[in-house]
C-alpha cells in the first residue's frame, strides 16, 4: 500500500503538469490562429555542433501567409508564392520558391508561432518569474520521426500567451534560438509590403531560381 501511495504521489503532479501543458498550448495555438497580422522584433542565435555561434537583430512582419523579415544587411519578401530574398550590399535580390524541407522552419518564419499541441509529446518545467512577468516553460518533442528538429523549448508570457523565446535543437547538435524583443498584433500592413519592387531599387541584379 505503501509503494502504490508513493506512485501516486510521482504520477499525479506529472499528469497534472501534462495537462497544464497541453492547456497552455492550446491557448496558445488558438490565440495565434486568430492573429491575422503580428510585426515582431528578435534576436537570433544559430550556434553549431561545435558551440560556435551566430548571433543577428531583425524585424519579423507577419500578414495571413504572408511575411517580411529584415535582418543583418538582407530582407527577405514572401507573397505567399514567391520569396525574394535582397542583398542590400550587392543590390542582389534573388527570386526562388520556398522549400519546407531543405529551407526548414525559416521556410516560414511565421510558422515559428503556429505550434499545434497534437503534433507534439510535451513536457511542462516549473514556472519562474523573469522582468515582472511568470514564464510557463514547455518542451515540446515532435510526434513525427522524420522532423528535422529533436525538440523545442517554449517559453510564454503567461499571462499573454505571447512567445518570449524559441529553441530548436536539430537533429545535427545545432539549435537556432530566437528571443522575442517585441511582439505587435496591432498593426496593418499592405499587402504590397511583402512583395520585392524593383522600381524601388534601380540597377538591381535580378537572379531568378525558379
Amino acid at each position: 500500500m505503501k509503494k502504490a501511495f508513493l506512485a501516486l504521489a510521482i504520477i499525479l503532479p506529472a499528469l497534472g503538469f501534462a495537462q497544464d501543458a497541453k492547456s497552455l498550448l492550446e491557448k496558445f495555438s488558438a490565440q495565434m490562429q486568430k492573429t491575422q497580422t503580428l510585426s515582431v522584433s528578435f534576436e537570433y542565435v544559430y550556434t553549431t555542433a561545435d558551440q560556435t555561434k551566430e548571433s543577428e537583430q531583425g524585424v519579423l512582419l507577419v500578414k495571413d501567409n504572408m511575411y517580411k523579415m529584415e535582418w543583418d544587411g538582407s530582407t527577405i519578401y514572401f507573397n505567399g508564392e514567391l520569396r525574394w530574398t535582397y542583398l542590400k550590399s550587392a543590390n542582389e535580390v534573388t527570386i526562388s520558391l520556398p522549400n519546407p524541407i531543405e529551407d526548414g522552419i525559416f521556410a516560414n518564419p511565421a510558422a515559428l508561432f503556429s505550434i499545434d499541441a497534437k503534433d507534439y509529446k510535451y513536457k511542462l518545467r516549473p514556472e519562474r518569474t523573469e522582468g515582472g512577468k511568470t514564464i510557463a516553460e514547455i518542451d515540446l518533442f515532435p510526434k513525427d520521426a522524420q522532423a528535422t528538429y529533436t525538440n523545442i523549448n517554449l517559453r510564454l508570457d503567461k499571462k499573454t500567451l505571447e512567445p518570449v523565446s524559441i529553441i530548436y535543437f536539430d537533429k545535427s547538435g545545432s539549435s537556432v534560438f530566437v528571443a522575442i524583443k517585441k511582439f505587435d498584433t496591432t498593426v496593418n500592413p499592405s499587402a504590397a509590403e511583402f512583395t520585392f519592387d524593383v522600381k524601388k531599387h534601380p540597377n538591381v541584379e535580378v537572379v531568378d531560381m525558379r
